[in-house]
């Protein structure tokens, strides 16, 4: 399965691409970063991490997203 994953809940946001595999870790087949206070450009992110792995959008089988920090207790 090919994953890929996006965070931005803070100002280093990242996106990255993940194949399970057989064995005890996935392999990372891409990753890609951008960090400041600038625009956020998602969509150039993840075509760089696509293209990086040599996929198309389509072969793309889940998306894991970062939602940020959760409540503290």
């Amino acid at each position: 399965m090919k994953i890929l994953a996006i965070e931005f809940s803070s100002s280093r946001r990242s996106v990255a691409i993940v194949e399970e595999q057989s064995g005890p870790a996935p392999m990372t087949r891409s990753a890609t970063s951008e960090t400041g206070p600038g625009a956020v450009h998602a969509l150039r992110l993840v075509d760089r991490a696509l293209k990086e792995a040599g996929l198309e959008p389509n072969d793309i089988q889940c998306l894991a997203i970062g939602l940020g920090p959760g409540s503290s207790p």
